[in-house]
Formats: structure tokens, sequence, C-alpha cells
């Protein structure tokens, strides 16, 4: 599902379950650490924290 995707943006994200999968799936393919955000969830709806992705 993520084959060469670096980056991902996750509209409607609430509340947060593909954000975490396409994160989950990111982090394993790609050496970078989980300070380097790859995914970017957007709802107006609050969200818990995501390790690896920036909530808007």
């Amino acid at each position: 599902m993520c084959a060469g995707v670096k980056r991902a943006v996750d509209l409607c994200a609430a509340p947060g379950s593909w954000s975490q999968i396409l994160s989950h799936n990111l982090y394993l393919q790609q050496s970078y650490h989980l300070t380097a955000n790859m995914v970017a969830g957007i709802d107006l709806q609050p969200m818990a924290p995501i390790e690896g992705v920036i909530q808007v």
C-alpha cells in the first residue's frame, strides 16, 4: 500500500487509525527516525497524539 511513498496526508483523520497505519508503514520502509514527520493528519475533531504524525 505504501510502496514508494515518503509522505502522506490523512484528510478527515479523526479518530486517527489510518494516520497510525500510515505512520507505522512509512517508518518501517524508510530508514528515518521517528522525529522525521512524514504523515500529517488533518481534521476538525480532536485526535489522540500519534508518534510521527503532525496533527492539524
